[in-house]
């Protein structure tokens, strides 16, 4: 069967409290194949009121799949332009002076987000990465 859509492990949905509960955040994020999830409300932007949403899968992924988790339709799922760190900065501005800078305490994470904002660095990945190389998937 074909699948439109794209591939990936990073995704980014931007919900809208109107047409999405976003209460269910939490119990449609809890899957096993889902490695690192974080999002926040943006309320103070010029746009309306909207809910990113980043997700760090296992194992690539289709886009249209992500988006069936939710219930969504159309596709409204979007490639992360950048690395994680990138759009964890995004969820609170931090790397858009520009834009309205939002307190850390409007992520909802599976990890310390905070810490991730201290050190900049992504110890899981590190992590993650330590050990693709030991295995061998990943080579010089």
């Amino acid at each position: 069967m074909f699948m439109a859509g794209f591939d990936a492990k990073l995704f980014e949905l931007v919900l809208y409290p109107e047409s999405f509960d976003c209460s269910k955040l939490p119990e449609i994020l809890d899957r096993s194949s889902i490695l690192k999830w974080a999002y926040g409300l943006h309320d103070k932007d010029d746009k309306k009121e909207h809910v990113h949403v980043y997700i760090r899968v296992k194992d690539t992924h289709n886009s249209e799949n992500v988006a069936k988790w939710f219930g969504l339709s159309g596709n409204p799922v979007n490639k992360v332009k950048g690395r994680w760190t990138d759009v964890m900065k995004y969820l609170i501005h931090s790397n858009s002076p520009e834009k309205y800078q939002y307190p850390q305490s409007i992520v909802c994470s599976n990890f310390d987000y905070a810490k991730l904002m201290e050190t900049g660095v992504d110890e899981n990945r590190i992590d993650e990465m330590c050990s693709q190389i030991a295995s061998g998937r990943i080579r010089e």
